[in-house]
């Protein structure tokens, strides 16, 4: 539900994450990498994201909006197994904090 919501600020902030996407999967990564530390910027510098832009929230009834509500507006599959779904959602979450965290090392071997 966490990256649901997260994902949903990022596409109702960048509404180019709403429109089909033909580009090459190493385009698409950079295009989502870059959104997402655009988005943190706007946080740390006060901007909050609009309410009328965030697609976890319900404008007619300002009210938050069901996990199923919020993967129809995304376009995301109901998983029919969740366990399976999870595991693999965090295999992927680690392998990336590792591999994001294995560049910020460098990075920072490089400045030193």
């Amino acid at each position: 539900m966490v990256t649901e919501c997260a994902y949903g600020q990022l596409k109702g902030r960048w509404q180019i994450l709403m429109r089909k996407c033909e580009s090459l999967p190493d385009e698409v990564k950079m295009l989502t990498l870059a959104c997402m530390m655009l988005h943190n910027i706007c946080i740390s510098k006060g901007d909050l994201l609009p309410r009328t832009l965030d697609i976890t929230i319900d404008p007619n009834t300002n009210q938050r909006r069901e996990s199923s509500e919020i993967r129809d507006i995304l376009h995301m599959m109901n998983p029919s197994r969740p366990r399976d779904y999870e595991k693999k959602a965090t295999n992927i979450r680690d392998l990336l904090a590792n591999k994001f965290w294995l560049e910020k090392q460098a990075i920072n071997e490089e400045d030193t």
